[in-house]
């Protein structure tokens, strides 16, 4: 059965990162683009882009656990051996979310060699990646589990260059629609808005993203996130 988790006025700190946002808005996640959330509960399989993630003599990642949230947005994770090329199912769990992914044990390299890639069994979209080398999602996304509520205490951007990048911070409730609550035209470096225990407050089911867009026809590097208070009701 899935592992169901009751976190007791805890923090979350979702970090993200985009290594290129244009002038089309995308989720500050590493994968890029805008990101596209389960439209049901379903079982998913893990995957590398390569071969030296598993078991073996594989240098890379060997072990990961995956969490995320079932269609009643109660915590679920599992801890699953890597299997190179060849995705393993995680039989027994239906995410509905999936909002982290953590490299557990490595061989040699340390590192996972290459990206992680967690999608619905059989192939289809990708809901959450580990960038190369990296041991841990990058990804400015979270949903509010079962019995809580989320007091946002804390949101920021970071951007890699002096061109201009507009960061959003975005909520969806249950059943709703997204819709911007925060907005920081960022120039450069760190920019943040800190809240505090006194900081907005999101029902069990809110969808809570940042986003990124810029006027910079290059592109830009942007990093974002957010912390949230969990508070069980």
């Amino acid at each position: 059965m899935p592992t169901v988790r009751q976190d007791v006025n805890s923090y979350t700190n979702k970090f993200g990162y985009n290594a290129e946002i244009k002038a089309v808005t995308e989720t500050i996640w590493t994968t890029g683009g805008l990101y596209a959330y389960p439209a049901a509960a379903a079982v998913m399989e893990i995957v590398s882009g390569d071969a030296l993630d598993g078991t073996g003599a594989a240098t890379g990642a060997l072990t990961a656990t995956v969490y995320g949230q079932d269609a009643s947005f109660n915590p679920i994770q599992t801890t699953v051996t890597l299997n190179g090329l060849t995705p393993v199912v995680m039989t027994g769990y239906n995410f509905y979310r999936v909002y982290r992914v953590i490299v557990n044990t490595a061989g040699s390299g340390g590192v996972n060699a290459g990206i992680l890639t967690v999608r619905p069994s059989g192939g289809g979209t990708t809901y959450t990646a580990v960038a190369i080398g990296t041991n841990q999602t990058e990804q400015a996304f979270y949903t509010i589990p079962a019995g809580h509520v989320g007091i946002v205490s804390r949101i920021w951007t970071d951007v890699g260059s002096s061109l201009d990048v507009t960061g959003t911070f975005w909520a969806r409730p249950n059943g709703g629609v997204f819709a911007q609550k925060w907005r920081h035209i960022n120039l450069g470096g760190t920019q943040e808005m800190t809240y505090g225990k006194y900081g907005p407050q999101y029902a069990a089911g809110t969808d809570l993203e940042m986003r990124g867009i810029t006027t910079n026809a290059a592109g830009n590097v942007v990093g974002g996130g957010f912390d949230v208070l969990l508070v069980i009701v």
